[in-house]
């Protein structure tokens, strides 16, 4: 399995294993950052629209009308 991260407008990777992209985010000083584990690394773009939509339409529900 390989991993992205998501640093929030930026994403890194694909990483070949969990401890990979962990160290990188810890060498380079980023503390806030999720783990996004793939199956494929060619489906990472799909994948992070995925995730970008489903942030997005949680902010549009949670808006008062």
């Amino acid at each position: 399995m390989t991993y992205i991260l998501d640093l929030g407008i930026w994403h890194v990777g694909p990483f070949p294993t969990h401890i990979a992209a962990q160290y990188w985010a810890e060498s380079h000083g980023i503390d806030d950052y999720r783990m996004i584990p793939l199956d494929d690394p060619a489906e990472a773009p799909a994948r992070i629209h995925r995730h970008k939509q489903a942030k997005v339409a949680a902010l549009i529900t949670l808006s008062p009308s």
